[in-house]
């Protein structure tokens, strides 16, 4: 058993670490298996798997090595241009059903967390607005999960990315996105905030800051990096490079302190929380070499955290 598990579970986002392959020439199966395989990880993220037969072998996978699921719809809100906070009602409401059948494939996986993300922020004039509506799609995502028994094994929630720099989402600012989260409480809906190290740069937030906004709402983060400075590289935005880039935010330090965040505002006496890298591809890495780098990376996270403690 690896040390961190006392306190979190460590793992992947595999859709992120194969963008930009040609994924249509590759078996899922034999890319995914050694992040599944790997007792390095305790957990592992994905998405729509469209194949029957191949679902049904990462699910035994899976089920053989005990990993924890994170079943991302965001890849799909992307690719399919969702938006649950859509102005138009006719368009806010068919993104929520095509992202039901992902909800119900999440159930499928025993999938601890379903990922959503709220839709382009549409100005500040629009905004309050498109926040109700988020409401609407976020309340009628939990309902359905009430009708299934979903809620109780797998929490809804959405992932955070900036307003103002490449992504422009409605949410956003953390302390925005909390309050969000506490209102729908207020109504019994259970929204959790997945945390991204990457993206709170570039919305200008320390995580310190960031971590302590959220703190109730969190148990899923992801562990990356991204250059928040330089609009000239070709790296910058959300775009995940590997960890310890020239110019980036997040190496090994980057994530010890992370760590220590989430340590002193107490996340690791709560559920265990899930903790995954996201990594992609961009100076000519292949995925292994950016598997063994990220577990390099935090090996020497590792040892800086347990010196604070």
């Amino acid at each position: 058993m690896k040390p961190w598990t006392r306190f979190f579970h460590l793992g992947f986002v595999y859709q992120t670490l194969y963008l930009g392959s040609d994924l249509a020439a590759m078996s899922l199966v034999d890319t995914i298996r050694p992040i599944i395989e790997d007792d390095f990880f305790q957990a592992v993220e994905f998405t729509h798997i469209r194949d029957s037969r191949q679902k049904e072998i990462v699910k035994s996978l899976i089920d053989q090595k005990g990993k924890v699921v994170v079943f991302s719809g965001v890849t799909p809100i992307f690719r399919d241009a969702l938006n649950l906070s859509d102005l138009l009602e006719e368009r806010r409401k068919k993104a929520v059903q095509q992202l039901i059948p992902l909800f119900d494939e999440a159930h499928e996986f025993n999938a601890k967390v379903f990922l959503i993300a709220s839709g382009p922020d549409p100005g500040y004039d629009q905004r309050d607005r498109a926040k109700e509506q988020l409401k609407h799609s976020i309340i009628d995502l939990w309902e359905y999960g009430e009708r299934q028994n979903y809620n109780r094994d797998t929490m809804i929630s959405m992932e955070i990315f900036d307003r103002e720099i490449e992504i422009k989402f409605l949410y956003g600012p953390t302390a925005e996105a909390s309050q969000f989260a506490r209102s729908l409480r207020g109504d019994g809906i259970q929204l959790y905030l997945s945390l991204d190290q990457g993206h709170l740069y570039l919305l200008q937030e320390s995580p310190a800051h960031s971590i302590h906004e959220a703190k109730g709402f969190s148990l899923h983060f992801h562990l990356g990096n991204c250059i928040a400075k330089d609009p000239a590289n070709p790296s910058f935005g959300a775009k995940h490079p590997a960890f310890g880039l020239p110019g980036g935010e997040v190496g090994y330090r980057e994530i010890a302190a992370f760590m220590f965040f989430l340590k002193t505002n107490h996340y690791f006496e709560q559920l265990k929380p899930i903790l995954s890298f996201e990594v992609r591809p961009i100076m000519g890495e292949n995925p292994a070499q950016l598997i063994r780098q990220s577990k390099e990376e935090f090996l020497k996270a590792w040892d800086l955290f347990q010196d604070s403690m």
